[in-house]
């Protein structure tokens, strides 16, 4: 077929127009663009339809283009008929003539190809809710930024406006973004401490403040791409917001990286900007280059700012320059910490501390780790310790730790998920708002690490069942306690599992006075219409007695 289809590049033609001359090169700008066919009775309508859409496809930054044809038999005209895929191969008029084809396309956003391609026969109109439905997940093929193809591991509702009076809009469908996350803390929290390091203490409200400033400060500098050189300080944190929220990249660079791979990975990032920390409290942290200071260049934003549009629920944010046993025992001892991470090595690091650099901790510590996991021997040790150790699984590419609702075990081949039968192999692969755009400069390896419309990087896993099917806790009458936790379970049809094995399951994942300190595997009590019957199982608790 002639003409123009996905994929295909916007011939740079000059053409006439009722805004003047130009070559449609420059009127995509960089932008979106949306051509429609000649003026015929059937595309009158379909252009008072496009008019009346026109505020929904200007909010998307779609410009549109209506194509006045002329006589097909002239050839100049005809010649770009065809190039534009203009001219139905099929359909003639009385004459003779061949007719032009209904073919409206979708163009941009920096390349000026074909992203959506509608073709109709000649005496069809278009649907205008079906082209404004095609445009609004358009934009997502802008990623990569070079990429020239569409790739339909991306799925795409079909139907979005299947059921009459179904509206999509801002008031229900609202991107995820970390950014309100901050807002929402500012808000909740105001005055809650946001962030402590050393005496310098901020509040939520503070450090909203802050972190607007800075990116207002880094728009207006022009400072897009930035990348910092820094240990856990504030300002680092800072910039974790703030650089989202002027729509720039971030490049974090690891201070124990050797000069070599810092020049690589700046070259590679294309950061215009470097933030340096200078390695002690006395020597302000500054930006390269025109050496800022850090504070003074944060103060010249304004709280003004209009945000472009990481993850905080209100708790406090311990920043340390440098880790160290004392430092940490210090810190959970001084701001009562309730959670931490740390590479393998920072257990390490704990266990084999001096009995003068420990404290007595009053409550246990959640301590969160990453990569290799370490020997029993040390898991052993932390609990000793007062600290509770929790194994997380996550890649950089997934923005940390991934969580079972956006992670699964599947099978590369089906791409199906793998059973939970903790034999079958599968690949642990994520998706969700948290996944990676792609790898900066390397479509190829975007679109392998993204295939079938899962991310995973290619590390094997199986799935173990859960081997209860209900449970049911109520208060066990006790002697010294009071009241304590008493379990009723129904267990899976083969399952070997004991009370002292869920209990200490239970316990950790619990903190220890809401685990139960009995398990009873039994049938449960329900009602005729499938409600668990508690009363009974209070009752059969109370039968019990004390148990101290």
């Amino acid at each position: 077929m002639t003409g123009l289809t996905i994929g295909d590049t916007v011939p740079n033609l000059e053409v006439e127009t009722t805004h003047g001359k130009f070559k449609l090169h420059v009127f995509f700008n960089n932008g979106w663009s949306l051509d429609h066919p000649d003026f015929k009775p059937v595309c009158t309508k379909e252009l008072d339809k496009m008019t009346a859409y026109l505020p929904e496809f200007e909010k998307r930054g779609v410009k549109l283009l209506a194509w006045v044809q002329g006589d097909i038999p002239d050839r100049g005209r005809s010649q770009q008929s065809k190039k534009i895929n203009r001219v139905d191969p099929n359909e003639r008029d009385s004459s003779g003539n061949q007719l032009p084809s209904r073919a409206m396309h979708i163009a941009g956003t920096n390349n000026n190809k074909i992203k959506r391609s509608f073709l109709y026969p000649a005496k069809t109109g278009r649907n205008m809710d079906e082209v404004l439905r095609a445009q609004l997940w358009t934009p997502y093929l802008r990623y990569p930024r070079d990429g020239d193809d569409d790739d339909d591991d991306f799925q795409r509702p079909g139907s979005w406006k299947s059921m009459e009076s179904l509206l999509r809009c801002s008031a229900n469908y609202v991107p995820l973004s970390p950014i309100s996350f901050l807002e929402r803390a500012a808000k909740v929290y105001r005055d809650s401490t946001s962030l402590v390091y050393g005496s310098r203490k901020f509040t939520w409200s503070v450090t909203h403040q802050r972190c607007v400033k800075l990116a207002s400060a880094l728009s207006r500098s022009g400072f897009l791409g930035i990348s910092t050189l820094a240990p856990n300080v504030p300002a680092l944190y800072d910039l974790h917001f703030a650089v989202p929220m002027a729509g720039a990249m971030f490049c974090t660079l690891n201070t124990r990286l050797d000069s070599a791979m810092v020049s690589v990975l700046l070259s590679h990032s294309e950061a215009k900007v470097l933030l340096v920390d200078h390695g002690d409290d006395s020597s302000p942290t500054s930006i390269v280059p025109g050496s800022y200071d850090y504070e003074s260049f944060l103060e010249t934003g304004h709280v003004g700012f209009e945000i472009r549009r990481p993850k905080t629920q209100g708790g406090t944010n311990i920043c340390l320059r440098k880790v160290s046993p004392k430092k940490i025992f210090e810190n959970i001892v001084l701001h009562n910490v309730t959670h931490m991470g740390g590479a393998p090595t920072v257990l390490n690091m704990i266990v084999n501390s001096s009995v003068t650099d420990q404290k007595p901790l009053s409550r246990k510590v959640t301590i969160f780790i990453g990569g290799s996991p370490p020997p029993p021997q040390i898991f052993s040790k932390m609990e000793e310790l007062d600290f509770s150790v929790k194994q997380l699984y996550g890649l950089t590419e997934t923005y940390g730790p991934g969580t079972y609702c956006d992670a699964d075990i599947i099978d590369p081949i089906t791409m199906e998920s793998v059973p939970a039968d903790s034999k079958t192999m599968g690949e642990v692969m994520f998706r969700g708002n948290t996944v990676m755009s792609g790898y900066l400069k390397d479509l190829q390896a975007t679109k392998e690490a993204f295939r079938g419309g899962w991310f995973g990087r290619g590390d094997l896993a199986v799935k173990h069942p859960d081997e209860v099917v209900e449970a049911a806790v109520v208060a066990h009458p006790d002697n010294h306690w009071g009241q304590t936790p008493c379990a009723f379970v129904k267990l899976k049809e083969g399952s070997d599992i004991d009370a002292q094995e869920l209990i200490r399951l239970c316990q950790d994942h619990l903190p220890h006075y809401m685990a139960p300190k009995t398990a009873i595997f039994e049938e449960l009590a329900r009602t005729s219409t499938g409600k668990i019957q508690k009363f009974m199982s209070r009752e059969e608790a109370k039968a019990l007695g004390s148990f101290s």
